[in-house]
């Protein structure tokens, strides 16, 4: 490169360097120094040594101006390679100020003395930094020497190179000055890979390794530390060799070569290492077709370190094990956990439908796991159980789960027998296999009478489970478990805590987490806290993680609980005609007994009971099957019955009156529940007691049924004979749910009817709610009967009395009314004592 006619002057343009270097040079010519100092740094290819040439004559031209002496400037190239002695001799030069020094390294290796005598040059002059360029230094420089590359193929070799000169020179002569037909540069490339190649051949092979290591996704660490922490590390040296970006990161056309290059069994041992990451895909394929029990293995330990943030990428590599002769099956369970996690439900199902499960597989067990946990999560109990029992399992966990999924489907032998049967093995219990036998024990303690002990089990189970951090595949989650025992038992308290509790420990992992919050917000509504209920179905609603065909009905069924209790009038049959086919989507089970009152309830309100009845019948059933064991049945019951009486099917309501008060003497809430009872069939027949429905109502409070139990006053309140009494049961149903019956504190309170004789006593009933100025609507809500019911009994009651418009029936309404005060009073008090 020859120099410009100035001769203290370098051409603007002598080199492909980086502008700032350019002008650092211009600098250093033109400052007329007597002893110029500077350095040069780049690794290698990066030009210092044709720098060095240029910069020999002008520098040592340049003289005295006064005095006309010659300047004396020392030239040093690959100063890195020098021994301290020599870094020595080369320090002592500069306490002469009349002689210069013009040296060039790399950046590494660098000991301490070439370190201080770097240090002295910068105090003199800015360092040359060359080896890395951009765009505009290289377009600047083809500019210069008049080739005609676009600038579209200098960015795409730029990053190709990742700005390293050495490479970045071979690229351009590559590429040419012709037109592109390689948008992609895949010839340049490969051009350029082959010298990489031969580069990493002469390199120290501990710097070899380091770039092959890079090239596969290692960071440097611990012997290859960060570059410039002044540990002598094999990264730095790469970096100096121009192998790799000075943050260790590899170069893609060195990449490149490196996956083109290296040899198949040599990669495998790179892959083969457990500080190893996860290779990418590019690295895989380059693999070819190669069937290696090693990189079989290697390949699903990768793609299992990344199966929980990166799904397309442990994919990738679950097929790539697949085609390096991983088992099928063993890829099929984890590619399902993994579908599982993220709650797809289905696919976790597609995954493993069409493999058999041998018996004697290492991961027969954890199959039939996913299979059985699967089909609880689809709705299909029975299924699940079946799943279960079809297998010969081995670990004990599998055999809870299979045990569980069995009692909710309505059978619970295969519980009895865990429970009962002698530990098989002597083995060391971990943390997991003490919280499934205390919770198959809290289990089997629910279906006994009485319940000795249950909550108290499955809340240490749910705790200890917690703890275990298990968030695999589960039939129904410990702490919804212990939370149903809770609900059943009427403590709410305790429902609430064991589920905050699970939630605060991330009890069975992320695809648990909504059904944890639906019973919680489940929990919230039958504790008249309806913010924290709506708080829960809005984080619900908002999560990415899918609902199973269970969690959908029970989300269901909190919005049915909900609106009924806090929505507007209006709002409960939109809602039902949304939400009512989904029950017929799943199967009715032990664990769902809840929601599944609930659509039976709102069904009866809204003139759908019908619909309904495979399910009643299912459910009744599998509780038959359990003994009818009265902490799971009773709520069941109590929602039948409140069905019953809004239909007005007096023999199914008097039947599961008889149920309740047989299960009286065998818990709290059946207690509660059949005292409820007997004053609803009593309020049914025209008789109120205050003071009885009053310690109904209450007692169904105590129990967690708040609801229920106003509804109970409301409905008497309605019944009742004298303001007194009236009174009284309005004021206890506004205590116990204060939105219960906003119209009865507001609006007019409906007038006593005279026993004429001519209605029946749930005529009367409806016939005060009209001359009140209720709705047909209004009026079901009231009494807990369909609009359609409402409106037909009124329809009887206009023929009874020969009413021939509305306006005339209210009229002969009000006629038979009895309007003293006084006098219904005196009744009621008669009446209740």
């Amino acid at each position: 490169m020859a120099l410009s006619s100035a001769p203290n002057r370098l051409p603007s343009r002598a080199g492909i360097w980086p502008l700032l270097a350019h002008a650092r040079v211009d600098e250093l010519i033109a400052g007329h120094l007597r002893a110029p100092r500077c350095a040069i740094i780049g690794p290698a290819g990066s030009g210092k040594t044709v720098l060095l040439r240029l910069l020999a004559a002008p520098l040592q031209g340049d003289g005295d101006a006064e005095t006309g002496a010659a300047a004396s400037v020392r030239f040093v190239d690959d100063a890195h390679l020098l021994d301290d002695d020599r870094v020595d001799e080369l320090s002592a030069l500069l306490d002469d100020p009349s002689t210069g020094l013009i040296l060039a390294t790399r950046p590494w290796p660098r000991s301490e003395r070439l370190r201080k005598l770097m240090r002295r040059l910068e105090q003199a002059a800015p360092p040359i930094v060359l080896g890395h360029l951009d765009t505009r230094d290289v377009t600047a420089a083809l500019a210069a020497a008049g080739r005609p590359i676009g600038a579209g193929c200098v960015s795409s070799l730029v990053h190709l190179c990742g700005s390293v000169t050495w490479l970045l020179i071979a690229a351009l002569a590559a590429h040419g000055d012709d037109p592109c037909a390689d948008p992609a540069h895949e010839q340049v490339s490969q051009a350029v890979a082959e010298l990489v190649a031969e580069r990493l051949q002469t390199v120290e092979p501990d710097v070899a390794e380091v770039v092959r290591r890079a090239s596969l996704g290692w960071r440097a660490s611990g012997r290859t530390a960060a570059i410039g922490a002044g540990t002598g590390d094999d990264a730095a040296l790469a970096h100096a060799e121009g192998l790799l970006m000075r943050n260790g990161d590899p170069i893609p056309v060195v990449r490149a070569a490196v996956l083109r290059t290296t040899p198949v069994a040599q990669m495998m041992s790179l892959l083969d290492d457990e500080s190893a990451p996860p290779p990418a895909a590019d690295v895989v394929a380059s693999l070819g077709d190669v069937t290696d029990p090693r990189l079989a293995r290697v390949l699903l330990s990768y793609a299992d370190a990344v199966a929980g943030g990166d799904v397309a990428r442990a994919m990738d590599l679950y097929d790539a094990a697949r085609m390096a002769g991983a088992d099928p099956l063993e890829i099929a369970v984890r590619t399902s956990r993994m579908a599982w996690d993220r709650g797809e439900v289905d696919d976790a199902a597609a995954f493993l439908d069409a493999l058999s499960i041998p018996t004697d597989h290492p991961a027969h067990d954890r199959a039939v796991d996913l299979v059985g946990a699967v089909w609880s999560a689809r709705g299909y109990l029975e299924v699940s159980a079946a799943t279960y029992a079809a297998h010969v399992l081995r670990d004990q966990v599998v055999r809870a789960h299979a045990a569980i999924a069995a009692l909710g489907a309505g059978d619970a032998g295969p519980l009895q027998q865990t429970v009962t049967a002698p530990r098989s093995s002597p083995d060391v219990p971990t943390t997991l296999s003490v919280a499934v036998r205390v919770l198959l024990r809290g289990l089997a303690a629910t279906v006994a009478t009485p319940p000795a002990g249950a909550l108290d089990d499955l809340v240490r189970a749910s705790e200890i489970y917690g703890e275990s951090g298990e968030d695999g595949p589960i039939p129904e989650l410990p702490a919804v478990l212990a939370a149903l025992t809770a609900l059943n038992a009427g403590d709410l308290d305790a429902a609430l805590a064991v589920l905050g509790d699970a939630l605060m420990a991330d009890h069975g992992g992320a695809w648990a987490r909504p059904r944890l919050l639906l019973w919680t917000a489940w929990v919230f509504v039958q504790m008249r806290r309806p913010e924290e209920a709506a708080a829960r179905l809005t984080e619900v609603d908002g999560s990415a993680m899918p609902l199973s065909a269970r969690d959908v009905l029970l989300r269901d069924g909190v919005h049915l609980a909900f609106v009924r209790r806090f929505g507007a009038a209006g709002e409960l049959r939109p809602l039902w005609h949304r939400v009512r086919d989904d029950v017929r989507r799943v199967e009715p089970d032990l664990f769902a007994l809840h929601v599944l009152g609930e659509f039976l309830i709102v069904s009866g309100l809204l003139g759908d009971a019908e619909r309904l009845d495979p399910v009643l019948a299912t459910s009744r059933a599998l509780l038959q099957r359990l003994g009818d064991p009265p902490l799971w049945a009773a709520p069941l019951h109590w929602a039948t019955l409140q069905r019953a009486v809004i239909i007005e099917d007096v023999t199914a309501a008097q039947d599961i009156a008889g149920i309740l008060a047989d299960m009286a003497p065998h818990g709290r809430v059946a207690a509660a529940m059949s005292a409820a009872a007997t004053e609803a069939m009593r309020i049914w027949h025209g008789t109120v007691n205050v003071d009885q429905v009053e310690a109904a109502s209450a007692g169904l409070a105590a129990v967690g049924f708040a609801w229920e139990g106003a509804r109970l006053a409301q409905r008497a309140a309605v019944q009742a004979s004298g303001w007194r009494a009236i009174a009284r049961l309005t004021a206890l149903a506004r205590e116990l749910h204060p939105g219960v019956a906003p119209e009865m504190a507001e609006a007019p309170q409906p007038k006593v009817m005279r026993q004429s004789g001519l209605l029946s006593p749930r005529e009367l009933e409806v016939a005060a709610l009209v001359v009140s100025g209720k709705t047909y609507a209004e009026i079901g809500e009231t009494i807990f009967i369909s609009p359609r019911t409402a409106e037909h009994h009124i329809a009887r009651i206009r023929r009874r009395l020969g009413a021939t418009s509305r306006t005339d029936l209210i009229e002969k309404l009000r006629a038979i009314v009895d309007s003293s005060d006084a006098d219904d009073g005196d009744a009621t008090e008669r009446r209740i004592g």
